[in-house]
């Protein structure tokens, strides 16, 4: 069960860094459906899965550094995600950073359904 928990963390990180890792800086600043700066949005997945990291291990929680550019966010978030696996956190616990992943994607690339076309903060923003 386990197993199929990190991969289903390591598939999620890997699509939503797929998504970004080719953004501007104007579209890591638009908004998000936070509400917030897509960039703003990210860094807060970051931290909390750092976050989730620091309680697996016992550690006390760090604050993630802002990079200067919004770009290395992807590669970030590929550090956390690898530090939450090595771990070794219970299955609940990755199912909340799967979660927290998928959550966070949506938030940044809405849907691309016919639906959603023409509506503020979609990919063509």
């Amino acid at each position: 069960m386990v197993r199929a928990s990190e991969d289903a963390l390591s598939a999620a990180a890997q699509r939503f860094c797929g998504q970004v890792s080719t953004w501007t800086a104007a579209r890591w600043a638009g908004p998000a459906a936070t509400g917030l700066p897509r960039a703003d949005t990210a860094h807060h997945l970051v931290q909390q899965i750092a976050d989730l990291t620091a309680a697996a291990e016992g550690t006390v929680r760090r604050t993630v550094p802002r990079l200067p550019h919004d770009g290395a966010l992807s590669d970030q978030l590929k550090v956390v995600v690898a530090d939450l696996l090595a771990a070794a956190p219970p299955a609940p616990v990755i199912a909340r950073a799967v979660a927290l992943v998928t959550q966070t994607a949506a938030a940044l690339v809405p849907s691309t359904l016919p639906a959603d076309r023409g509506k503020t903060g979609g990919p063509a923003d």
